[in-house]
């Protein structure tokens, strides 16, 4: 009887030392310092491959085309209105660029303000830092030229720069999000 209750214990204590090894085991663990330029960079890019701000970029490239043209025109007409419209066009073009790009640029200071961040992929979850985030909440997950780029939970958006990685943590995190994420991944470098 006794021997039933030790192999009944000792059963238990497998179980709860398996249970353990379960929940913290992970698959891969990324733990980077952020810098302005890369986070700034990153959200950026996710911008561009998302087509946020599209109409204000298409604003902006407008403005600045209509800019040259009344700069051309002042030069060959010294018409001083041809001078003004080229400063009116330059200085909306400047407000265009400015306020599409500050809430990437307040993201950045704040990202870079938080100091280390972790990232762990397991079996069920991606763990961002104290964030845990189901693989079925993630929307995209886009490989950029220098970051991949998380965005999650319709609006959230994670950057991971790739300067951080070594080159098989960038394979090992694709291959990852592929088998988990299913076909969230976009590549824009293959464009």
């Amino acid at each position: 009887m006794q021997e039933q209750e030790n192999m009944t214990l000792g059963q238990e204590q497998e179980d709860s030392t398996e249970n353990v090894s379960r929940e913290t085991k992970s698959d891969l663990t990324i733990t980077f310092e952020p810098k302005y330029g890369d986070i700034f960079d990153g959200l950026d890019s996710t911008d561009t491959a998302d087509g946020t701000y599209r109409e204000s970029r298409n604003l902006f490239l407008v403005a600045s085309f209509l800019m040259c043209v009344q700069l051309v025109g002042f030069i060959y007409t010294r018409s001083g209105i041809a001078l003004i419209f080229a400063l009116v066009l330059g200085l909306l073009a400047v407000m265009l660029k400015k306020k599409s790009q500050r809430f990437n640029h307040e993201i950045a200071k704040a990202f870079e303000e938080e100091g280390t961040q972790t990232v762990v992929l397991t079996e069920e979850n991606l763990h961002l830092n104290d964030k845990v985030v189901p693989y079925s909440e993630i929307v995209k997950f886009y490989e950029l030229k220098r970051s991949f780029s998380i965005v999650y939970q319709g609006n959230h958006i994670y950057v991971i720069p790739k300067n951080v990685l070594e080159p098989q943590q960038s394979e090992q995190l694709v291959e990852l999000i592929q088998q988990r994420a299913g076909s969230v991944y976009q590549n824009t470098l293959k464009k």
